[in-house]
C-alpha cells in the first residue's frame, strides 16, 4: 500500500484554482491575486506563485504588470505542460549544495514539485539497501542523486524512472550526468605542490571516490605522483570514516608522526572543518602546511 500523501497549501492552491478553470467556474480572466487569495484563504503570496505554476503549464498567460491572468482556451494551448514530481537525494545533510538548492528553485518556479528525501545517503552511510528502502516511499517522478556512490548510481542505471547524477561516477552506466570535470585542477595542484618541493602530500575524497576502487581523479593523482618518483600508498589517499569525528580521526593520525606538508582536500566542508583543526593545533597555513581544495 502507498502511503497517503499530503498537499501542501500551494500544491492545494493550485488545484484549486486549475479546477475552476478546467469547469469553466472563470473565462476570459482570472480574478486578481487578492481577491483569489481571499477565496482561497491563503495569502496574495501563496496565490502568486500557484499562477506561476499555472503560467508554466500552459493553463493561462501574464497579462502584464497590474494585470489579470488570461484563460488558455484549451483548442489554442493544448494539452497543458505536465508537471513533475522530482525528487532530490543529497549526499550529506549537512553538506549543502548551493548548485541542488538553485536546481529545486528553478524547477519549482518551473511549476514542477520538489520532494526532499527525509534522509542523506551520507546520514544512511552510503548503504545502498537503507537508501532503496527510503526513495521507494517516494512518490516521484524522476530522480536527481547528488555525489552518489557508484553502487548506488548502478542501482539507479537499472530502473526505469529517469535519473540525474550531479556529480559521481557514472563512467559506462546509462544514466544521465552533469557536473565539473576536476581532474585538471587535481592534476594541476600535484603538479605546482610538487614543484614547490612537496612529496608528502595527502589526498582527502569522498568515500564513493575511494570505493570499491580508485576514481580516474585520484589515480591520475597517484600516477603524477609517481611520475615524479614519489611513491605512494594509504597514506597519500587514506580510507577514513566519513563522519566528523572520522575526519577527526584521519587528521589526528595525519599530523601524529609523519605529518604532510600539503592536503588536497575534495570538498568546501571538509576544507573549512580542517582549516578549524589545524587553527586548534596551531599549525601554521601555508607556512607549515599547504591547503588546496578544487572547489575554489
Amino acid at each position: 500500500m502507498q502511503p497517503i500523501r499530503l498537499l501542501t497549501v500551494g500544491e492545494q492552491t493550485v488545484e484549486h484554482l486549475r479546477k475552476g478553470i478546467q469547469e469553466g467556474r472563470w473565462s476570459g480572466r482570472l480574478p486578481g491575486v487578492v481577491r483569489l487569495a481571499e477565496e482561497c484563504d491563503v495569502s496574495t503570496g501563496v496565490v502568486r506563485s500557484a499562477l506561476r505554476r499555472l503560467e508554466a503549464e500552459g493553463v493561462i498567460t501574464s497579462g502584464g504588470l497590474g494585470r489579470c491572468r488570461t484563460i488558455v482556451p484549451p483548442e489554442q494551448g493544448g494539452a497543458p505542460l505536465r508537471s513533475l514530481r522530482v525528487g532530490i537525494l543529497f549526499h550529506d545533510s549537512d553538506n549543502e549544495d548551493h548548485l541542488l538548492r538553485e536546481i529545486q528553485r528553478d524547477l519549482e518556479a518551473a511549476g514542477h514539485l520538489v520532494s526532499i528525501a527525509k534522509k542523506s545517503h551520507g546520514q544512511l552511510n552510503q548503504k545502498v539497501s537503507s537508501i532503496i528502502r527510503m526513495i521507494e516511499q517516494m512518490e516521484v517522478d524522476a530522480w536527481i542523486i547528488s555525489a552518489g556512490s557508484r553502487e548506488l548510481l548502478e542501482w539507479f542505471a537499472e530502473q526505469s524512472i529517469p535519473a540525474l547524477a550531479l556529480y559521481g561516477r557514472t563512467g559506462g552506466l546509462a544514466l544521465a550526468r552533469t557536473g565539473p570535470d576536476k581532474a585538471p585542477a587535481y592534476l594541476d595542484a600535484a603538479r605546482q605542490l610538487i614543484a614547490l618541493g612537496h612529496r608528502r602530500i595527502v589526498l582527502i575524497s569522498l568515500a564513493g571516490r575511494r570505493k570499491p576502487v580508485h576514481g580516474k581523479i585520484e589515480r591520475l593523482f597517484l600516477e603524477e605522483m609517481r611520475r615524479h618518483g614519489i611513491e605512494t600508498g594509504p597514506y597519500n589517499f587514506p580510507d577514513w570514516e566519513e563522519t566528523p569525528e572520522g575526519l577527526n580521526t584521519l587528521l589526528e593520525n595525519l599530523f601524529r608522526t609523519t605529518p604532510p606538508t600539503a592536503l588536497i582536500i575534495d570538498e568546501t566542508p571538509k576544507f573549512i572543518a580542517v582549516m578549524q583543526f589545524l587553527s586548534r593545533r596551531h599549525i601554521d597555513v601555508p607556512g607549515q602546511v599547504s591547503l588546496v581544495s578544487p572547489d575554489f
